[in-house]
């Protein structure tokens, strides 16, 4: 993705958060999957995101299906989620959320525990939008 792609994809993310339409907002580094290496427009799109995220007060999903995609396609360029990213978000005040994006019951909890750890490595606060699932 060059900058074009990723500043529209930022801008569509922006918007689909500030529609209220939903809970979280769902695996916000995506675009990592489309990626080489992170730089300084994945920088911009990622805080394009995370401001929209904060002004709204939107939470942000880890979403560890990237590794469960990662595994099973080896050739994409990297995984989601992006390190980098939620390290960007942890700077901005961003909260997020931790799910698996499951598309199949037996990948439900796929990687769950590697997302609380990333989650936790950058700093960000995980949430439970709805209710402690503890």
């Amino acid at each position: 993705m060059d900058r074009e792609d990723l500043l529209s994809y930022a801008e569509s993310y922006a918007e689909m958060l500030e529609s209220g339409l939903f809970l979280f907002g769902a695996h916000p580094d995506t675009f990592g999957a489309a990626i080489g290496s992170w730089d300084e427009n994945c920088r911009e799109c990622a805080e394009i995101i995370c401001h929209a995220a904060v002004k709204t007060g939107m939470p942000l999903e880890v979403n560890t299906s990237g590794w469960v995609k990662q595994s099973q396609h080896p050739e994409l360029p990297r995984p989601y989620p992006l390190k980098e990213f939620w390290e960007t978000a942890a700077k901005l005040g961003v909260k997020a959320v931790v799910s698996s994006d499951a598309h199949a019951p037996e990948l439900i909890d796929a990687y769950l525990t590697d997302g609380y750890a990333l989650a936790n490595e950058a700093g960000v606060e995980v949430v439970y939008p709805m209710g402690n699932v503890e």
